[in-house]
């Protein structure tokens, strides 16, 4: 893919589940052939965050989108660690 070593591709479905129609996890693992690693939920409330310039991580800490973000974040520093990637 695109020239990068596969075990360094990871899939994050942004938006998942949210419009009527799209596609599950499970079905774009199915097509790509490759586990999503992090599902980032659609809220409306990002649009209205970015407008007023205040993230919605400092706003609602506990929502799904934020703790999806998190966990893309988290996983994202692990793989860079584990890949010996300079992370600094």
């Amino acid at each position: 893919m695109i020239g990068f070593d596969a075990e360094r591709i990871r899939v994050v479905l942004n938006r998942g589940g949210f419009f009527a129609g799209a596609l599950s996890p499970q079905d774009v693992a199915r097509e790509l052939g490759r586990e999503v690693a992090v599902t980032i939920p659609y809220d409306v409330r990002v649009a209205d965050a970015a407008d007023t310039g205040r993230p919605l991580l400092t706003q609602r800490s506990k929502s799904d989108f934020v703790k999806a973000v998190r966990e893309l974040a988290q996983q994202a520093s692990t793989w860079m660690q584990g890949n010996g990637a300079d992370t600094a």
